[in-house]
């Protein structure tokens, strides 16, 4: 008798003993899924980019980038089109992720670049541009000449690409939105001229001009 209870004590400590196991085993196993879990998925928080966007700084920005042979520019469209086209500059200047960030404020997703018969997307436009800013230092410089007349503009300005001085001309087409998706005055459609040798050429074009003065 005394010897079967010592086996049934025995049996009642092994089992105590394999259902601590059993629950430090779970929580043991439940921690280290945790920690794998926060090792997969890091957090990760984006510093926040600097852009401009401004309406009120036209008179700021005509004297950092110059206008050598200024026109008479109208109320209305045209004076937010000469605002957008000197905040550009200012944003492009600031480095691509600036520039990108603008881009999703001035253009729309319609909005189209042609560039040698080749008509990109806004996607693309950026794409191109990422890979242009790797290559070259692209920094913009004065204006030659801003003619704007209605919601159409022409642009001829300097530039320098590696410290290599050169100039381009484009052309440019705007649009006053005023609805739930865009409300602001944005680019419709680009059209840009080719640059010198001392550009990249970009998209399997020859020394292509990708309409980059934003």
């Amino acid at each position: 008798m005394e010897q079967n209870q010592k086996i049934l004590i025995i049996i009642i400590t092994l089992g105590a003993l394999a259902v601590i196991a059993l629950v430090l085993g779970l929580v043991l196993g439940l921690k280290l899924k945790d920690e794998d879990k926060d090792k997969e998925e890091p957090i990760i928080v984006e510093e926040p980019v600097d852009i401009m966007n401004n309406y009120s700084n036209t008179k700021e920005l005509e004297a950092k980038f110059k206008l050598k042979n200024p026109t008479t520019v109208n109320d209305g469209i045209e004076e937010r089109i000469q605002n957008r086209l000197l905040t550009g500059f200012e944003n492009w200047n600031r480095g691509f992720k600036a520039w990108k960030a603008w881009g999703n404020i001035l253009y729309t997703n319609d909005s189209i670049y042609n560039v040698h018969g080749a008509r990109l997307s806004l996607a693309h436009y950026q794409a191109a541009m990422d890979v242009s800013l790797q290559q070259a230092d692209i920094q913009m410089g004065d204006f030659n000449n801003m003619l704007i007349v209605g919601n159409f503009c022409a642009i001829h300005y300097d530039f320098k690409s590696n410290n290599i001085k050169s100039k381009v001309m484009e052309f440019v087409q705007f649009k006053e939105y005023g609805n739930e998706t865009y409300n602001d005055t944005r680019v419709v459609e680009g059209w840009g001229s080719t640059k010198d040798s001392s550009y990249y050429g970009l998209i399997n074009l020859p020394f292509v001009f990708i309409w980059n003065f934003y």
